[in-house]
């Protein structure tokens, strides 16, 4: 990643901070490298990911590409109740692995 973005996601991590809003950013790149932003109440944290996670879902059932469907089939059916504990489960994971990451690879501030 270039330090502009670098520079960038520390600047909106700051200025939400001081607005007291939360933040959960994530750049990845094709190379695996992955950066996070998170500040703010780990409740706040946890709904923007967790929207994001919904968010993707419903990327994956409007695209219709194989990759797409495939990925949803991964995760089984579409019915509503499956389907908020398909995202509970993967945030879950997303959590856990999120929380390993970190703990081996960065600390707060290192964008």
């Amino acid at each position: 990643m270039n330090k502009n973005i670098s520079n960038l996601i520390t600047k909106l991590a700051l200025e939400c901070a001081k607005e007291g809003l939360s933040l959960s950013l994530c750049v990845a790149s094709d190379n695996d490298k992955v950066s996070i932003a998170q500040v703010g109440s780990k409740k706040s944290i946890e709904k923007s990911i967790n929207a994001q996670v919904a968010n993707w879902f419903e990327l994956l059932e409007e695209c219709g590409c194989e990759a797409c469907q495939a990925k949803l089939a991964e995760y089984g059916s579409n019915d509503d109740d499956e389907e908020e504990e398909m995202i509970a489960d993967v945030f879950s994971t997303l959590a856990d692995k999120l929380e390993e990451f970190l703990k081996e690879n960065t600390t707060r501030g290192d964008f």
